[in-house]
Formats: C-alpha cells, structure tokens, sequence
C-alpha cells in the first residue's frame, strides 16, 4: 500500500445527476462555490492538451507547486510537460482554463485512460486574490460534465486534498507500489504486512464511510497481526 486518491463516478447526466444524489449539505456548498465563480466574473474554456501553452502552464503550476512546499522550478515543469508531448501522453488529454475579464486564472490538466479522467495537474495565478473557488470548479465540477458528454464513467482526482474531495462527494481509492529490493537489500513478508496495517487503519479512521470497495480486498488479504 502507498497512499490514495480520490475518484468519483460519473452520472450520465454529469454535474446535474451528482448534484441531484448529493446531500442538503454538500448540494448547497456546490451551488455556492459554482456561483461563487460565476459572480466574480469566472469563465472555463476546454481545449485539446496538444494546444497547451506549455510556458503558460508551466507557470501556473509552478505557482500552486510552490504554494504547497515543492522546490522544482518552471523549467523543470516545462521539460516534464515537453517530456510527457514528446511521449505522446498529450494525444490522450485536455485543459479545462478559468478565466476572468479574457486574463487566465488557473486551469486543470487531464488525462484519458479507458473510461476514466484523471486530473494530472492544477495550476493557479495567485497573484490575482480571488475567492472564486475556481480549483473545485475546473477539477470538480466542470470535469463532470465534460466526462459525462464523452461516455466516461470515472473522474480520477488524485491524491491530494483527499477531505475536501471527500466533502463533495468523492470516494477514496487505495494505491499501490511496487518496490524492488537491489542487490542485499530486502523488505520482510512481516514489514510489507506491518505497513499495510498500518495504511489501511489510518485511512479507515480517516475517512469512515467513504472508501470504496476495493479496500475490503485490501483488508481481506492482509496478514493478521504479529
């Protein structure tokens, strides 16, 4: 076990059909974060990942990288984008961009794989001091509807901000590894068991009530305790 992300289905009819099932609670902080946006004069636009703005977007998520404690600088992002289009990964991908008065604000990288979305990235322009919500909006909310129009069942939404994901309705999804030992190094059958108790209990106690099913897997097949 290494971590979890949050993913969400997809209703056929989108942001409608999970406002629809949502609770009083989490219907209404929706709605307020939607209008929220639209009142401070926010716009999303959707475009194909091939005609991203690599320097423009390398910019943005540098800026919420850095927010949050990474040291990697724009160029790095830079290369990682180029990387990832010299590889092909943008074929499969889209942006959604948040703008206000025609000036970006922030926008959402997304890759397709089968049936499900996943945000890849998130980046913001925090000089422009705006409660907007506009991180729920591109990653959350608009990704709904523009799942839902393409037949796609699943919207991945990584592994960060797992609780406020999680108030909105998401369901947490475990996440392995895959770890090589190299030459005399080597991680006993009774450590790997040890930390995946360890994973399990912390996201049980975590998050009652909203992990998938995949964790009764999890829980079925460890080891019981030393």
């Amino acid at each position: 076990m290494h971590s979890a992300e949050a993913s969400l289905e997809v209703p056929d009819t989108g942001l409608p059909g999970m406002i629809a099932h949502s609770s009083a609670h989490n219907r209404n902080q929706s709605k307020s974060e939607i209008s929220a946006f639209q009142r401070t004069g926010g716009k999303i636009e959707w475009l194909p990942a091939e005609e991203l703005d690599d320097s423009i977007a390398a910019d943005l998520i540098t800026q919420n990288r850095s927010r949050y404690g990474n040291a990697d600088d724009r160029d790095w992002m830079q290369r990682i984008l180029a990387g990832q289009r010299k590889a092909g990964v943008s074929h499969f991908g889209a942006v959604a961009i948040s703008k206000r008065n025609n000036e970006i604000t922030g926008m959402a990288v997304f890759y397709r794989f089968g049936t499900a979305l996943h945000l890849r990235y998130f980046g913001a322009d925090y000089n422009l001091d705006l409660n907007d919500y506009r991180y729920f909006v591109l990653c959350y909310y608009e990704p709904l509807d523009y799942a839902a129009a393409r037949g796609l069942k699943t919207l991945r939404l990584s592994t960060s901000a797992l609780r406020a994901k999680v108030n909105r309705g998401a369901k947490i999804e475990p996440q392995a590894i895959v770890v090589k030992c190299i030459g005399e190094q080597h991680i006993s059958r009774s450590e790997i068991e040890r930390h995946n108790r360890c994973t399990l209990r912390h996201y049980q106690d975590q998050f009652p009530g909203h992990l998938s099913r995949d964790w009764e897997f999890v829980e079925a097949h460890r080891d019981p305790p030393d």
